[in-house]
């Protein structure tokens, strides 16, 4: 993490200067594994780049990572939310921690999916409520991104039912 966390730092002080003069935004995403996972700490790091050319990537199969607080988050990102990713995931906190199995048992192995919506624990009518309330889903430049990466073999059948259910989700919100 330590190093992870230090190039980060060197990486933006080459960006920042470019993404500045350029006009360029530039919108990141706090990944599992990286050196912060949690969202209201991404955000922090984020902000205290000092640069509003630089935004918050919300991924709704991160949400478990991120420390399950979409609230929290959004509301405290505002107009910096730069994209919304949408997939589904399990939660891995869920029977107490044993929601994957793996053989031996404790291998250090973590499960990261993008599954369809409506295939794992994301609440999406509550994710969709909080894009509405915060004005995210009335944006000329909202951007949502299906990001299924579960489902090459029926990739037509998957994408056409994620733009189906992410406008049903947009109407209902």
């Amino acid at each position: 993490p330590e190093e992870s966390e230090d190039a980060f730092y060197r990486s933006m002080e080459e960006l920042l200067p470019i993404l500045e003069r350029e006009g360029i935004k530039f919108n990141i995403d706090p990944h599992p594994d990286d050196f912060v996972e949690d969202g209201v700490e991404a955000w922090r790091v984020i902000r205290g780049l000092n640069s509003k050319q630089v935004g918050f990537v919300y991924v709704a199969p991160h949400t478990f990572h991120m420390g399950d607080q979409p609230e929290k988050i959004l509301t405290s990102v505002g107009d910096r939310l730069g994209a919304v990713y949408l997939s589904d995931s399990f939660d891995h906190h869920k029977s107490h921690g044993l929601r994957y199995i793996t053989n031996p048992p404790g291998n250090a192995v973590r499960v990261h999916q993008h599954l369809k919506i409506g295939d794992g624990d994301v609440d999406f009518n509550e994710l969709f409520k909080l894009l509405r309330t915060t004005g995210y889903l009335d944006r000329e430049d909202a951007l949502l991104v299906s990001n299924v990466f579960a489902e090459d073999e029926t990739f037509l059948d998957v994408s056409r039912y994620q733009l189906q259910k992410i406008k049903e989700l947009v109407d209902n919100a």
